[in-house]
């Protein structure tokens, strides 16, 4: 990465009954202001070339693809074009984008589906996630997951679209039945899903790479509200690449470790009413405790592929490089896209870059982070050399007093606020060898962003734009 500065967890929820698919996420947590074509051209000023008018009628026609609801069409389109104009910014953006809305449809993601979840076919993104009566559309109206007294509930409405049936989507412990091979198959498939990632991320590459290209426009009306329209530019295509580095990194290091369970006994049914001969049995144990207490068991307790400790490494390097992309594209922008970089002070950007750059050095050398109170060097090659394990007498998680009881359709996160982390398996697993010195309590605070607070920092970024989500996603109607 080229070094462009002289100086070198804000996800958006949305409530239990309406979860946004991962590729819809992708795109909405890098949002900005609401605009129209009108809206950008003129942000733009008088200055810049004006690529919304200027650019040729298939991409304009690619465009009105999306603003109708087909991310299929348009994908089509700029991978067509780029056929004619190799390399073309504005199409490379729109094929790395739109194929990141159509993850689900990539083959490798199908077989993970269909071999390892249980889903009778693959899903058809376009029509599930994004058409008029799509998952999105709903959504956008109020509608809840589950049938709410008289009105029919998401999973309902998309009964024929949805590759399981709507008893299996009543609740976890129903979708995992018969769920019982070991997630180590699963999570080799998904290895597979991350080696297909990085043509997504050379398309995002020739984009930024593209000198002609200023920013590329995604109506709202694809996610059905124009509120929610994006401008993305160098910026906001270098945090995408981050979001795709970190993403495979993390099923790297994880992909990395023997995971020899299974989501039924994780999960299923067996927990409400266990035996007392169940090798798990415990007095006044929920759901939730047995599933923990199980997994608990089998997490990162035995390093089976140390070959993706080293791809974890190389990823997690690329996603905080093209985090320092992100940053230093921002404080270059001369207009304003999704990510508000006009609102953030320059100082507080080179702090953030000083602060992506020392974790990169970690990776190879003992680096001091910057910005962390108290002053902490770390370095992370102990976990990704050779790999970390948990020795067997210590336990990850440990168990607060009993809370109330819950039934099978709960949340099935409920009683998660009564487990923590182990002190002693944090400091065997994370931190020993890693982290200098280790305070006691194993907590460190970064002063750096407005008023010395790294959440001011996302918020001036993100935060109207997620107060959009919100409206759109989140009210109800």
């Amino acid at each position: 990465m080229t070094d462009r500065m002289n100086n070198s967890n804000w996800l958006f929820r949305t409530g239990p009954s309406r979860p946004l698919t991962a590729a819809a996420l992708a795109l909405l947590l890098l949002g900005g202001p609401a605009c129209s074509m009108d809206d950008m051209v003129s942000a733009a000023g008088n200055d810049l070339p004006n690529q919304a008018t200027d650019q040729d009628s298939e991409l304009r026609d690619a465009e009105q693809a999306l603003a109708n609801h087909r991310v299929d069409e348009a994908r089509q389109l700029y991978a067509e074009y780029l056929e004619r104009h190799p390399r073309h910014g504005g199409a490379s953006a729109g094929l790395a984008l739109t194929n990141l809305m159509l993850l689900v449809e990539l083959d490798e993601v199908g077989e993970l589906l269909t071999e390892h979840l249980g889903a009778a076919h693959r899903i058809d993104a376009n029509q599930t996630l994004y058409a008029e009566g799509g998952y999105l559309y709903w959504a956008s109206r109020g509608a809840r997951w589950q049938d709410d007294g008289d009105y029919r509930g998401i999973a309902s409405l998309l009964e024929d679209e949805l590759p399981w049936s709507q008893e299996r989507l009543r609740s976890l412990t129903k979708f995992v039945e018969g769920l019982d091979e070991p997630t180590q198959k699963a999570i080799r498939q998904l290895v597979w899903v991350a080696n297909a990632l990085p043509s997504i991320d050379q398309s995002l590459a020739d984009a930024i790479d593209d000198p002609n290209f200023q920013r590329i426009y995604i109506p709202g009306e694809v996610f059905h509200s124009s509120d929610l329209s994006l401008q993305l530019g160098r910026s906001e295509l270098s945090l995408i690449r981050s979001i795709v580095a970190m993403a495979r990194g993390l099923i790297y290091f994880i992909a990395a470790y023997e995971h020899e369970w299974t989501l039924e006994t994780a999960f299923g049914q067996w927990r409400y009413d266990p035996d007392i001969t169940h090798p798990y049995y415990e007095p006044g144990y929920e759901p939730l405790d047995y599933s923990v207490a199980y997994l608990d068991d089998h997490l990162f307790r035995k390093v089976a592929n140390p070959d993706r400790l080293n791809a974890a490494s190389g990823a997690f390097k690329k996603a905080l490089e093209h985090g320092r992309d992100a940053v230093s594209f921002g404080v270059e922008e001369r207009s304003s896209t999704t990510l508000r970089w006009d609102y953030i002070d320059e100082e507080d950007a080179r702090d953030l870059d000083d602060f992506l750059a020392a974790l990169r050095r970690a990776f190879d050398e003992p680096s001091e982070i910057p910005h962390t109170v108290p002053s902490v060097t770390v370095d992370l090659r102990p976990l990704f050399e050779e790999g970390r394990v948990l020795a067997e007498d210590i336990p990850w998680f440990e168990r607060a007093p009993q809370l109330a009881s819950m039934g099978e359709d709960d949340d099935p996160l409920e009683g998660l606020d009564r487990w923590s982390i182990n002190d002693e398996a944090r400091q065997a697993f994370w931190l020993d060898g890693v982290a200098s010195p280790i305070p006691s309590d194993h907590q460190w605070t970064l002063d750096f962003g407005p008023d010395a607070n790294p959440d001011n920092f996302v918020e001036i970024l993100f935060g109207h734009y997620r107060e959009r989500i919100d409206d759109v996603y989140n009210t109800t109607r």
